[in-house]
């Protein structure tokens, strides 16, 4: 949801609820700020004996009212591909011509004596980190698991035509820590006897900024909003292992009050537990890395009571190398819990798990999920978004670097990000394929891949696709963006059992059917013709690139340097490359076999 709705950050990128900015938020401040002009309209016209009618706000005509056609153009400017799509083009202004249409129709009726009966518009308050005191995750993060405190922000937008007096929070303890499926004393403001009293909580005034503060080259601000709401933001601190209710209240100038819907929050004890009492426990506590752990799960008094049976979908450090099909779990009658026995990495440091009945029913923690510390985890490459030390640089192009690495039988690529350019590094098997289609629709063709990394430049979306372009690979695999795009994958999971790999690095433009840049390719482009052709990749060893588990003297790869592997190499005598190309010089000859003799017995 980040690419609809990013949270607000300093010039250096790093989230500031109190004093940062952000395209996509300020879109909704002109948005909330409007809303409020066409309600108000809409109920000073409807008290002058005019109501909207929703077929002329659909279809404007010679008859449609001013409060109707202000919110033809306020509906307008509720397109997600506003958001979605960033700075590209003018998409981030269009909100704001919308809004000042719809304000200045709205304008028409707000003039003169009238009585203003409507409260202030909220936007649904926000709050940041979204899980305090727990585990975090996600691009603001660089892909990496990140332990809040547990203290954190509730903030919202909030506007009104004739001027807003008061802006509160409202915050409850629930008393027993759980929001039951047949009651709803949480979700109501008079509350009962499972939860605590409103604690009024002030929130601090902010004349939120409309100006491009960050000087975003993408973006245009051509046309200035007629209006924006203020942002009102409260810090709530000192809550652990509790579940909290909360809303924001306005009351404008004239006495008429707003509530937001209400909204909760489990607040973690601050060591990366996602709450939810003792429903999930391991044996060992806490699980040791490279070792089974077995996991119970009590699913009393949740969504999954009762069912008749029970799958664990489980991931490690932050939802990476999620297992694929979710374990089925066997139960167990004398302790009635639901037990599977789970294999965990050695590189683990978080176990990650939800439940689910198989069907279609879920119990993700109220959202939390749940996330369990793994001791003695030695992870491989670290996802941060800066350039892994353990790797080495396997092609400088024109404009660009690419590097490489194996550890662990993962592959680690990585190239600099690029802002308004999407990016993408591309990697096959030994070889790359005949032309095709290049990624993501863009113009011309690349040479056939078996898997890619991409980064889309807007918003800095990344993830892994396999061979079709479209879904992930199978094989398990993680990637961040930062100063640099990088990622890893499973190497024998991605591309089997390969000597070499073929690797590109490339950027487009950001549009549906953008153009290569053929200026910024690793390698470089050998004829600037728009085509990544195969010549456009670098072949690389894999026992190059640092893979603890290579001996190129082993051809058969039995792991025993012997006859059979003189027999093979006498097979490929004279050939190009191949397996008996024991230094790698891209020829099978009287150099190979002399290595082969040399490690006689090793491996």
């Amino acid at each position: 949801m980040l690419n609809w709705n990013w949270p607000p950050v300093n010039a250096s990128g790093q989230v500031d609820i109190e004093n940062g900015w952000a395209e996509d938020i300020r879109n909704w401040a002109v948005i909330t700020a409007a809303q409020n002009h066409v309600l108000t309209a809409e109920q000073v016209s409807g008290d002058a004996g005019q109501p909207v009618r929703p077929s002329h706000v659909l279809d404007p005509q010679g008859g449609t009212r001013s409060a109707e056609r202000a919110w033809h153009y306020f509906l307008g400017s509720l397109n997600s591909g506003y958001m979605y799509y960033g700075t590209v083009l003018d998409m981030e202004v269009k909100p704001t011509i919308a809004c000042n249409e719809a304000i200045e129709h709205a304008g028409a009726v707000l003039s003169g004596n009238w009585s203003d009966d409507t409260a202030p518009t909220i936007w649904i308050p926000q709050r940041w980190p979204w899980n305090p005191g727990s585990l975090n995750y996600g691009a603001p993060y660089g892909y990496q698991s990140s332990i809040d405190d547990g203290d954190f922000h509730i903030w919202t937008f909030v506007h009104d035509v004739s001027g807003t007096s008061s802006v509160t929070l409202f915050l409850r303890e629930d008393l027993d820590g759980e929001n039951p499926l047949d009651s709803v004393q949480n979700e109501t403001y008079v509350g009962g006897a499972e939860v605590g009293a409103w604690v009024e909580v002030g929130m601090t005034y902010r004349e939120f900024p409309a100006d491009n503060v960050l000087g975003d080259g993408g973006i245009d601000f051509f046309e200035m909003p007629g209006a924006i709401a203020g942002q009102y933001y409260a810090q709530v601190n000192g809550h652990r292992s509790v579940l909290l209710d909360y809303y924001v209240e306005a009351v404008d100038a004239h006495g008429n009050v707003r509530r937001s819907p209400i909204q909760h929050v489990w607040v973690g004890d601050g060591s990366g537990s996602g709450g939810g009492g003792d429903a999930v426990t391991t044996t060992p506590d806490p699980p040791v890395a490279g070792t089974p752990v077995s996991v119970s799960y009590d699913p009393s008094g949740g969504p999954l009571g009762g069912s008749a049976s029970v799958f664990i979908h489980v991931g490690f450090n932050g939802w990476n190398d999620v297992m694929s099909p979710d374990p089925e779990m066997s139960w167990d009658d004398a302790e009635g819990v639901w037990v599977v026995s789970i294999d965990v990495p050695g590189d683990a440091t978080v176990l990650d798990c939800v439940f689910n009945d198989g069907v279609g029913i879920w119990d993700n923690n109220n959202g939390a999920d749940w996330h369990i510390t793994v001791d003695g985890g030695t992870p491989t490459w670290s996802m941060d978004g800066d350039l892994d030390a353990g790797s080495v640089e396997v092609s400088v192009g024109s404009g660009r670097t690419l590097h490489a690495g194996v550890q662990d039988g993962r592959l680690y690529v990585a190239t600099e990000a690029a802002t308004s350019r999407d990016v993408f590094i591309l990697v096959s098997a030994e070889e790359p394929g005949q032309l095709q289609p290049a990624m993501w629709g863009k113009a011309g063709s690349v040479a056939a891949w078996d898997a890619f990394l991409a980064r889309e430049g807007d918003s800095g979306w990344n993830r892994w696709f396999g061979a079709g372009g479209s879904d992930e690979p199978d094989a398990a695999h993680a990637s961040a963006t930062g100063d640099v795009l990088e990622g890893w994958i499973d190497l024998p999971g991605a591309f089997g059992a390969v000597d070499r790999l073929a690797i590109a690095a490339v950027s487009y433009g950001t549009d549906d059917g953008g153009a290569l840049d053929a200026c910024c390719q690793a390698p470089g482009s050998v004829d600037g013709d728009g085509n990544v052709q195969p010549a456009e990749f670098v072949i690389v060893e894999v026992c190059d690139l640092g893979a603890d588990d290579c001996c190129a003297a082993d051809v058969d790869g039995d792991a025993v340097v012997g006859v059979d592997d003189v027999l093979l190499l006498l097979a490929s005598w004279g050939s190009t490359g191949g397996p008996g190309d024991v230094d790698g010089d891209g020829a099978v000859g009287v150099d190979d076999l002399l290595a082969v003799i040399a490690a006689w017995g090793d491996c």
